[in-house]
């Protein structure tokens, strides 16, 4: 299986804290072993504003601002299919 969920990180935008919380009360509803107490650790470095460059970095040059992973040249035909894996190196 997976090792415990240790840390949930969020924005500190309300959308964002929202999801965190709801997510750790399914991490514990699933969970099998005993409750941890989880907590969010808000991380001002999430927030789209302040963190343009990493969002960018997963951009194409010619992005739309959806995730098709596709190409597409001016009159938005597609040019390419893009290997996700190539977007970000990990």
């Amino acid at each position: 299986g997976f090792s415990p969920v240790r840390s949930v990180y969020s924005s500190p935008l309300l959308r964002c804290r929202e999801t965190a919380a709801a997510a750790i009360e399914g991490i514990q509803e699933g969970s099998e072993r005993e409750p941890t107490h989880l907590r969010i650790k808000v991380e001002e470095g999430l927030i789209e504003s302040i963190n343009q460059a990493w969002y960018r970095s997963w951009a194409l040059p010619t992005s739309d601002g959806t995730w098709a992973y596709q190409e597409r040249d001016s009159h938005n035909r597609v040019i390419r299919n893009v290997d996700v894996s190539t977007l970000h190196p990990a």
